[in-house]
């Protein structure tokens, strides 16, 4: 699962669209499909702030989505 895949199933865990999402980040419309392999820093640093419930080793790691609490 690539990083944009996990990013999407924490999306779905908030009960929010993905345009919701990019909107409470101040980012734009497409930026979440856009993302090939990693969040831009400054997003990145964005999401934490926003969701410091996101789990980031498991959002940039191969960890089992059942081994982490939301």
């Amino acid at each position: 699962m690539s990083v944009k895949e996990r990013l999407k199933k924490f999306i779905q865990t908030q009960k929010m669209t993905v345009i919701e999402f990019e909107r409470s980040i101040n980012a734009s419309n497409g930026y979440v499909n856009s993302i090939h392999k990693s969040i831009g820093i400054d997003k990145l640093n964005d999401v934490i702030e926003k969701y410091p419930n996101l789990n980031i080793e498991w959002l940039y790691h191969k960890f089992s989505i059942v081994d982490i609490e939301f």
